[in-house]
């Protein structure tokens, strides 16, 4: 019995001792420790893309990959543009949809189209939208009101409200035409390749083309241009030398570089017509 007590004093003894060694360690060693518990946790990345992925759109976290929500209630969407609130516009062939920043459809417009192809918010508030159908290219309010528009287009898929007003239009054709506030057309660049999306940018204009993605100077001139597999339906300059690309024919999104050199892609996705990098 007197062993037996022995051994428990004893572990009591070595308990207490190893408390009053755990409360006496410092505040700072402490604080290191958990520090290293939260730098072992992995880090979301702040930059997301969203995509057109058949019949859903998808938020996509660009380092891991990971798809963060996807909405599946809309009826085909074909373009994308982002709201200020944070909210996003949705232009499905022959509605336009509003889904919350968590992919929460919300709304659809009162009016049909004939076939959207691209939707753009406007700094007025209005919408400017591509009818691939009615070969129109209009501005108007969510109840249809249309306030500009300029119709007997090719097939218009890209339209941009440029900084002087005056409107930039990619309608699959070999030309880019630039239209004023009057409807009267005021510019005509060539370009060696059919036309699908377009960007302007200070120092030039970004063009998806039939199978190739080029860079040109005001002018018209090519500063530089890539040859890709697949039509090129969006193009968007997301820093000094970074383009997001959509590439519909081969199911794919990637992030290149103007010598053609990949950084990052996204594959196995279903006509993904537009991808817009949010950061």
């Amino acid at each position: 019995m007197v062993r037996r007590l022995a051994v428990i004093l004893a572990l009591i003894l070595c308990g207490v001792v190893s408390l009053a060694s755990s409360l006496s360690q410092p505040a700072s060693t402490q604080s290191q420790q958990n520090e290293n518990v939260s730098a072992s946790k992995p880090k979301a990345s702040s930059a997301r893309i969203l995509v057109i992925d058949g019949m859903r759109v998808i938020l996509v976290d660009r380092e891991s990959k990971s798809i963060v929500w996807e909405t599946a209630a809309l009826r085909g969407p074909g373009s994308l543009a982002s709201v200020p609130n944070g909210d996003y516009l949705v232009a499905e062939r022959k509605y336009i949809a509003r889904i919350y920043k968590d992919g929460k459809l919300v709304s659809r417009s009162p009016i049909t189209f004939g076939f959207l192809t691209d939707i753009k918010l406007l700094e007025n508030g209005r919408m400017l939208i591509c009818d691939q159908d009615k070969k129109t290219v209009a501005e108007m309010d969510w109840d249809g009101k249309i306030t500009w528009s300029v119709t007997g287009l090719h097939s218009p898929s890209e339209a941009v409200r440029l900084a002087n007003g005056n409107t930039l239009i990619a309608d699959g054709s070999t030309v880019l035409k630039e239209f004023d506030a009057s409807q009267k057309l005021v510019r005509s660049t060539r370009l060696r390749r059919s036309a699908f999306a377009v960007q302007p940018l200070a120092e030039g204009i970004l063009v998806g083309e039939r199978k190739a993605v080029e860079f040109l100077e005001t002018s018209g001139k090519v500063v530089w241009s890539y040859e890709l597999p697949s039509r090129i339906t969006s193009a968007q300059r997301i820093s000094d030398d970074e383009y997001l690309v959509s590439e519909p024919d081969d199911g794919r999104i990637v992030i290149m570089n103007s010598g053609g050199y990949v950084k990052w892609e996204l594959t196995d996705l279903n006509l993904p017509w537009q991808a817009i990098y949010l950061g």
